[in-house]
């Protein structure tokens, strides 16, 4: 029997076959544990060269895991790759007002990131545990890889997280979930994903949805959490193939159930 199904969505590029292969190989391979079913969607662009597109419905067909959106895949436009995630969970994700008991979780995720998922379940269940304790409605939005609570646009031009004061005029962005990785319920996706409906798109989807859109929908900054563990998620040197060689060839032995603790492995150059 499931408590809760946990659904995650991966931001990822038609080129980026080896990092969904090596999620696949890892923890996206972990279906179940402890009362917690664990899926992984791919989300994906629609635009690239012949050879890519090709390899990418073999890819689609074989494993089944990827879910194609309209637009293109360039790091501007992943503000709209996350919403589409957003709108298929919230046409066929099964909403639950307490998500512990049968509904669905929604999580976004990077194509370059490591999950302990166990860590993860603990936490899922760790926080709606104390939710009553920390006097809250609803389940919070759990920040896996960051919580950022006082940064500040880039403003020099050309760099890569550069906003201008006519996209964002404020000196601090509001309290958000760095990209990563965040989880949070159904009930809270659906208000963020209907309000992204009535408000300006802004182009980092970290900032916007759990920023911006949670702001417009009211919830306060004491419903973005960081994770209660250490070391849920580590990020991947996404261009160092030895590294990414490295977790498939360890994962048999690293991850494993015989505890309570389960390891995880890193990269690092």
């Amino acid at each position: 029997e499931s408590y809760f199904v946990h659904v995650t969505f991966v931001k990822s590029a038609m080129g980026n076959t080896l990092n969904r292969d090596t999620i696949r190989q890892t923890w996206g391979s972990v279906s179940h544990i402890g009362h917690v079913d664990f899926y992984t969607v791919f989300v994906v662009g629609s635009y690239g060269s012949e050879a890519n597109f090709t390899s990418l419905e073999d890819e689609s067909e074989k494993h089944k895991d990827i879910l194609q959106y309209s637009g293109d895949d360039k790091y501007g436009n992943i503000a709209e790759k996350t919403l589409a995630g957003m709108a298929w969970a919230a046409t066929n994700l099964h909403f639950n007002t307490k998500p512990l008991l049968g509904g669905h979780l929604y999580a976004s995720a990077d194509d370059d990131m490591l999950i302990d998922v166990d860590e993860l379940r603990k936490n899922i269940f760790n926080y709606y545990q104390h939710s009553g304790y920390l006097r809250m409605k609803l389940f919070p939005i759990v920040c896996g890889f960051k919580l950022a609570e006082k940064s500040k646009p880039q403003r020099t031009p050309g760099a890569k997280w550069y906003v201008s004061e006519d996209v964002f005029k404020w000196g601090v962005y509001p309290h958000f979930c760095h990209g990563g990785f965040y989880t949070m319920s159904i009930a809270t996706m659906l208000e963020l994903y209907k309000a992204s409906m009535e408000t300006n798109l802004f182009h980092f989807d970290d900032v916007w949805i759990t920023g911006i859109l949670r702001n417009v929908i009211g919830m306060p900054n004491n419903y973005l959490v960081a994770s209660m563990f250490k070391h849920i998620y580590f990020k991947l040197i996404q261009r160092v193939i030895t590294c990414l060689s490295h977790v498939l060839n360890a994962w048999p032995t690293i991850y494993t159930f015989s505890s309570n603790q389960v390891p995880v492995c890193w990269c690092v150059l």
